[in-house]
């Protein structure tokens, strides 16, 4: 009967740890990753921002703060986030928020056509990919 109990006690510890922390867990490193296919996908108008094409930047542009929106919402329902930080099984939260602060920043910039803002998106884009340990450019 013992046993039992504690089995049961057990299962549903591991059940709530699953439901309550690893499904978010893997809902954010999701999100990484169609941030970073969307992100290399696209690197070639992000660098090279102008007034052409304005379909289809404007798309680019509300992806990307659909991304940073969604990256911070995922990060947020993650409890206990410090101190899965503090052991590496999540990013840094101050990585995170910078992130999503240069996916904005991109997205405000898709039509200053100038050469100097395309460097500084290329410049964003491998920030962000070093950041996150992650291949863009």
């Amino acid at each position: 009967m013992v046993k039992i109990l504690i089995t049961s006690i057990i299962g549903a510890m591991g059940f709530l740890i699953h439901k309550f922390l690893i499904d978010h867990i893997i809902k954010q490193k999701a999100q990484l990753r169609e941030m970073q296919s969307y992100l290399k996908s696209m690197a070639n108008i992000i660098a090279n921002p102008g007034n052409d094409m304005n379909n289809e930047r404007n798309d680019i542009k509300n992806k990307l703060r659909d991304l940073s929106a969604e990256l911070t919402a995922k990060t947020e329902s993650i409890s206990i986030y410090s101190l899965l930080a503090l052991i590496k099984i999540v990013k840094d939260r101050s990585k995170i928020n910078a992130t999503c602060e240069d996916l904005i920043r991109l997205s405000n910039s898709l039509f200053e056509e100038t050469k100097i803002q395309g460097f500084r998106n290329v410049d964003i884009l491998k920030r962000v990919g070093k950041r996150l340990g992650i291949s863009i450019i």
